[in-house]
């Protein structure tokens, strides 16, 4: 079956579902089954909510990093935009984020496709970053550059983030806003070259943005200051207990990673939830966010 269709036939099959929610619920209600009623409509308000509600609520994730640079950073992540959510979403996004005048400069992390058969223009689909106010950067990362698919939409899809006012970067070093901003390509596809952080002095302000969170178990030496990146997606479905048991088997990365900011062995890693969705359109205990990063 052609995957545009599947991806079509996920996105309105909870419209179904709620019909029968609601057939379910009526059938207790007359059957005067009242508990029964009680625990069909508190699973038909769970799965409303992180259907309907929670993936349309965009948050902040605001933290403060001592670097005494002054400057703050606005970091999203996995836009991963297809069928489930397009350029109307992203304009939400990109408002939130020109909401905040602190803002100095916005880092996009890598996965902005999710489906390569998505044959929608690549350009209109990224047209609304072109109204950020502050400058942005981007990375590219494994859906973006051919892991799991063919690479063939790492060209294409440079030309339309650059024809939006977007540098993409890979594997460079830039000095922005008073610190050393380190960008460190794709480590599934073996391309992350941690030699960059040789380059810089200790004694320097350094901000990594990379990917996968298992790229800082190959750093060299601890002249990061601060390594940000994404991929785990801090849980798109965060049922309390249940999403610790399984987290080491569903979140895709070898070390322990989850989410948040921590002290690790040579560098603050923090990792920032998402603002899209993947597999399934819902969300729960893990709203869209924009990490607000003050340094």
């Amino acid at each position: 079956m052609n995957s545009l269709l599947v991806n079509y036939i996920v996105l309105f099959w909870s419209f179904l579902l709620v019909a029968l929610f609601m057939i379910f619920l009526i059938r207790a209600m007359m059957q005067g089954r009242f508990f029964v009623m009680i625990i069909r409509a508190f699973l038909f308000l769970v799965f409303f909510w992180s259907r309907f509600i929670e993936p349309q609520k965009i948050v902040y994730d605001e933290i403060t990093v001592d670097l005494w640079v002054w400057t703050t950073i606005a970091l999203i992540s996995d836009t991963h935009l297809w069928v489930f959510k397009d350029q109307n979403f992203l304009q939400k996004v990109v408002d939130r984020i020109n909401d905040r005048p602190e803002v100095g400069i916005v880092l996009i992390a890598g996965d902005l496709l999710y489906n390569p058969t998505y044959n929608q223009s690549l350009e209109t689909l990224f047209a609304p970053l072109a109204s950020l106010r502050a400058p942005v950067y981007a990375v590219l990362w494994n859906h973006d550059v051919g892991v799991p698919w063919d690479p063939f939409l790492r060209l294409p899809l440079t030309q339309a983030l650059e024809a939006h006012g977007v540098t993409v970067m890979k594997n460079d070093i830039i000095w922005i806003n008073n610190f050393f901003l380190v960008w460190m390509a794709p480590y599934l596809s073996n391309e992350a070259d941690v030699s960059l952080l040789e380059r810089v002095e200790k004694d320097e302000t350094v901000v990594v943005l990379t990917h996968n969170p298992d790229t800082i178990t190959n750093f060299p030496n601890d002249h990061a200051d601060l390594t940000l990146v994404w991929h785990t997606h801090c849980g798109q479905i965060r049922i309390p207990l249940l999403y610790n048991l399984l987290r080491s088997y569903i979140v895709p990365v070898t070390g322990d990673f989850d989410c948040g900011l921590t002290q690790e062995a040579t560098t603050r890693l923090y990792i920032t939830p998402w603002v899209w969705e993947v597999l399934l359109p819902m969300r729960l205990l893990n709203p869209p966010t924009i990490s607000l990063i003050s340094i």
